[in-house]
């Protein structure tokens, strides 16, 4: 078993969609630092593995491009860190 940051989008409506505007932009950016299977022993590192420090710096940076790059408001991006990304969440923001 490989453990891994990840950090999810799981949603960017319209990002790439020839008719921008024609539907709202939104965003919604899931990054989980603290893996409910933590510590981990990684055979391959030969360590232990006690917490993840990528995701949520991953979903920050992303929530920057979105809004530098790809023109999107701060109101349009939601994030769920670590003990807030649960099931219910993730699918209330997603509707």
């Amino acid at each position: 078993m490989k453990i891994i940051g990840i950090a999810f989008l799981f949603s960017l409506s319209n990002l790439f969609s020839p008719f921008p505007s024609e539907a709202a932009r939104r965003a919604l950016l899931v990054g989980i630092n603290q893996y409910k299977n933590l510590p981990y022993y990684s055979k391959k590192q030969g360590k232990w593995i006690t917490d993840l420090k990528g995701p949520l710096n991953d979903i920050r940076i992303m929530k920057q491009i979105l809004i530098s790059r790809y023109g999107f408001l701060e109101e349009e991006i939601w994030l769920l860190r670590d003990q807030e990304a649960t099931w219910d969440n993730i699918l209330k923001k997603l509707r």
